[in-house]
């Protein structure tokens, strides 16, 4: 028996009351009209995602949009990559003025323009319900930065913004920036890839120093420098709320780290901070690794993966976490060159540290010697949830007839004893059978709920230790082994 429209899309509801259309379907004006009776009639649907061009035409769209207006079940709703039309966006808009249980609103990548801002910022006054809003890589730029901001002065509901991936630019971000010095409501905002500079940093730090609401600030891949970043240290030492700062892909050197540092240790809020992928070496390293032994620090989280940060640098990190007051419990140290010395300093950090969950090493190639050392460390260590051990293997080290890999044999011994240690990432090296075996044994005792193997070079008979070991194992819940090479190619 044929299935009806609504009787088809009933069957699309998910157990958590989602509903998607992707880029593979259309929706007509039969199926439209099922769609506007399910979201009216069923409370289970809490959730629309339409991706891509989901409808056939804009008068099916808007036939939709009106009909939101009086839904009083949907709670999030993601139109993103559908091009919308002016009139479309309109009438979209106009519906959701009079909608009181949205509170999640996705727009992204369809194409907005200064326009459709002016028509946001009178939604965003009109509406009180809307607490998510995401407009992440449309085509407004600074027009369109101000009349948003004018919608947000009005509003007192809104708690998190994405405008990234706009080319809004300084002058965008003076006319946000001043729009929130006094929001009391907005606790996160991305800033991402909006071409943000000197200008834009000095107009954050003005509004950082009044707001202290404000949670989480992503000023993802700018063009902040030193400059910027002095000019945000400062704000540091007078604002009381931020909790986590993004400045990851900028071109932050040793100078923006020395002034972000000098913040950290007047700062009693901020929690996590990520400068992956900057410019800055050992002196920036050395300033931040000083602020971590600051007794009024309340930094958790610190990346600075892709950096400069060298043998030296890694030693500094090291020597903090062995601090007294150190609190830190991530770091990301990820294809930052430490070498064998680096690895040297964090393994007697790791015996002495007891705040540190989770580290990650990645990308970081050393031998065997550095890799036994870190799983000495490990052995003493009783606090570690997490450990990221990828592309560490040095090729260099290996020979026709087999691949020198004792190193990771020790680190697999200790994963079998390790009390804490919950997940391990092992992908992109050459594990040995005797590594293997030191894996199986691990999964056969449950010590490890996930183990990532990815890319690894495994043999044969290392494939079916480790398989043999799931079949007794109830307590891992991810094993992956995706593009694993299942033979160890030659080195000359």
């Amino acid at each position: 028996m044929l299935l009806t429209p609504i009787q088809v899309l009933k069957k699309r509801c998910i157990v958590d009351g989602t509903l998607c259309f992707d880029d593979c379907t259309r929706l007509d004006e039969c199926g439209v009209a099922a769609l506007v009776e399910l979201s009216q009639s069923s409370a289970a649907l809490k959730h629309l995602c339409f991706k891509s061009g989901s409808f056939s035409c804009s008068e099916d769209f808007k036939v939709f949009a009106q009909s939101l207006g009086n839904n009083v079940h949907l709670k999030s709703l993601l139109i993103s990559g559908n091009d919308l039309s002016d009139e479309s966006f309109s009438s979209l808009l106009n519906s959701l003025a009079r909608n009181s249980t949205l509170t999640l609103l996705d727009l992204s990548h369809n194409n907005l323009r200064g326009a459709s801002c002016k028509l946001l910022a009178n939604l965003l006054k009109a509406n009180s319900a809307i607490a998510d809003l995401n407009l992440s890589d449309n085509a407004f730029g600074v027009w369109g930065c101000q009349e948003l901001a004018e919608g947000i002065k009005s509003n007192q509901t809104l708690t998190a913004i994405s405008i990234s991936g706009n080319r809004t630019g300084d002058e965008g971000c003076q006319a946000l920036t001043d729009a929130i010095k006094n929001n009391k409501s907005l606790r996160r905002i991305d800033l991402s890839c909006v071409q943000l500079g000197a200008e834009g940093c000095k107009a954050l730090t003005a509004c950082l120093e009044q707001n202290q609401t404000l949670a989480e600030l992503i000023l993802y891949c700018n063009s902040i420098d030193d400059e910027g970043c002095a000019l945000l240290g400062l704000s540091l030492e007078r604002n009381c709320g931020l909790m986590s700062l993004d400045l990851s892909f900028n071109d932050v050197g040793d100078a923006g780290c020395k002034a972000l540092a000098a913040g950290l240790k007047r700062n009693v809020t901020l929690a996590i901070l990520d400068l992956s992928q900057n410019s800055f070496g050992f002196e920036g390293c050395q300033a931040l690794a000083e602020s971590l032994s600051q007794p009024n620090t309340k930094l958790r989280s610190l990346r600075v993966s892709g950096n400069c940060v060298g043998i030296e640098g890694c030693q500094a990190f090291a020597a903090a976490l062995e601090h007294p007051h150190a609190n830190l419990s991530s770091i990301d140290l990820s294809s930052c060159d430490i070498g064998h010395e680096g690895c040297y300093a964090l393994a007697d950090a790791l015996m002495v540290n007891s705040a540190l969950t989770s580290m990650n090493l990645a990308g970081n190639p050393v031998g065997n010697q550095a890799m036994i050392a870190l799983a000495a460390g490990l052995a003493v260590n009783q606090s570690l949830v997490e450990m990221k051990l990828c592309r560490m293997h040095n090729f260099d080290q290996s020979s026709d007839s087999g691949v020198v890999n004792e190193g990771f044999e020790k680190m697999a011994a200790v994963l079998k004893l390790h009390e804490t240690l919950a997940t391990v990432d092992l992908s992109g090296n050459m594990l040995s059978d005797a590594c293997c075996d030191e894996l199986a044994q691990t999964v056969k005792l449950g010590r490890l709920k996930e183990i990532i193997l990815a890319g690894c070079h495994i043999s044969p008979a290392g494939c079916c230790k480790l398989a043999a070991a799931l079949e007794e194992n109830t307590s891992v819940t991810r094993m992956n082994l995706s593009g694993t090479r299942s033979a160890f190619p030659s080195h000359a």
